[in-house]
C-alpha cells in the first residue's frame, strides 16, 4: 500500500488549501528507482506522475540508436499530462535521479482538472515555463564547452532533489550532455579539480555552488574561477538557490578584470 500524498510537488503545493486537499485523496506516493522506463513512445498513460525528489528524464532516440535528453522534470513540473490530455506519446521517460513522485490515475487526473481552475492554470504555467527551460538548454547546449553544460545540469539535478548529493552514473550524464562517456569522465574530473564537486562510485555531491553556477555564465576556466571565488571572498551564500543577474553580471565582471595573471 502506498502513502498518500503529504507535500514536495510544485504544482500540487501550489494549489488552494480546499483543492490540495482534495487531490491528495487521489495521489498515492511511489518510490521511482534509476532506469526505470515511466513511459514509451506511442504507449497510453495510465497514470500522470508529480515527482517529489526523483529527477526524470525525456529522452530522444537517434536512427543510428544514440539518445540525449530534450527535457527533465523535477519537483516543479509533472510527466504524463499531455498524454492523460490525448496526444500521443513521442519520446521516452525515465527515471534518472531515484526518489519518490506523486502518481495519480488518468482518469482522476481528468476529473481533478476539469473541476479545478486553479489545477488547470498551474499546469498551463508549468508547461509555459517548461518551454522557456527547454529554449534556455538548447542555448547552453550550442555555446558552452561539455564542463559548463555538466556544471548546470548539475545545479539543476541539485535544485530538483533539494540535496547537494544524489546517485548519477557516468552513462546515464551522457545521455543526458548527448556526448561520449569518455567525454563525460574528462568534464566531471575537470570539476573535482577545481573543487566545485566530488564524484565517486556514481554518487554526486556539489561543495561549491557559487562556482558551478558561474562556470556556464563567464567563459573562464573552473580553476581560475576557484582562485578568484576565493581571493575576492565572492558571498557564496548570496549565489545559492535563484540568483540575480545583478549578482552574476557582477561576479563574472570582477573575474573577467583579474586578466591573464589570474590563470592558474
Amino acid at each position: 500500500m502506498h502513502d498518500r500524498y503529504r507535500g514536495g510537488n510544485g504544482i500540487l503545493d501550489a494549489l488552494p488549501p480546499g483543492d490540495a486537499s482534495r487531490t491528495a485523496r487521489v495521489t498515492s506516493v511511489v518510490s521511482l528507482g534509476s532506469g526505470d522506463v515511466l513511459q514509451m513512445p506511442g504507449q497510453r498513460g495510465t497514470f500522470v506522475l508529480f515527482p517529489i525528489d526523483a529527477v526524470l528524464s525525456v529522452v530522444a532516440t537517434l536512427q543510428n540508436g544514440d539518445t540525449c535528453e530534450v527535457g527533465t522534470i523535477g519537483s516543479e513540473g509533472v510527466s504524463g499530462a499531455d498524454v492523460a490530455f490525448g496526444a500521443p506519446a513521442l519520446r521516452t521517460t525515465v527515471c534518472q535521479v531515484p526518489g519518490r513522485a506523486g502518481r495519480m490515475a488518468t482518469d482522476d487526473f481528468l476529473e481533478a482538472v476539469a473541476g479545478n481552475a486553479s489545477f488547470d492554470t498551474a499546469l498551463r504555467a508549468t508547461d509555459a515555463a517548461r518551454v522557456f527551460f527547454i529554449e534556455q538548454q538548447i542555448i547552453c547546449n550550442t555555446v558552452h564547452p561539455i564542463e559548463a553544460r555538466c556544471a548546470r545540469w548539475l545545479l539543476n539535478v541539485a535544485d530538483r532533489v533539494h540535496r547537494p548529493t544524489f546517485a548519477l552514473t557516468h552513462d546515464f550524464l551522457a545521455i543526458m550532455l548527448g556526448v561520449r562517456r569518455a567525454s563525460v569522465s574528462e568534464a566531471a574530473a575537470d570539476l573535482q579539480r577545481s573543487g566545485a564537486i566530488t564524484y565517486h562510485r556514481g554518487i554526486v555531491t556539489i561543495l561549491d555552488r557559487a562556482l558551478l553556477f558561474l562556470a556556464p555564465r563567464s567563459g573562464l576556466g573552473l580553476l581560475r574561477l576557484r582562485r578568484l571565488v576565493a581571493v575576492r571572498r565572492l558571498d557564496a551564500q548570496g549565489l545559492r538557490g535563484i540568483v540575480t543577474r545583478r549578482h552574476v553580471r557582477a561576479a563574472v565582471e570582477l573575474a573577467v578584470t583579474e586578466g591573464p595573471a589570474g590563470d592558474p
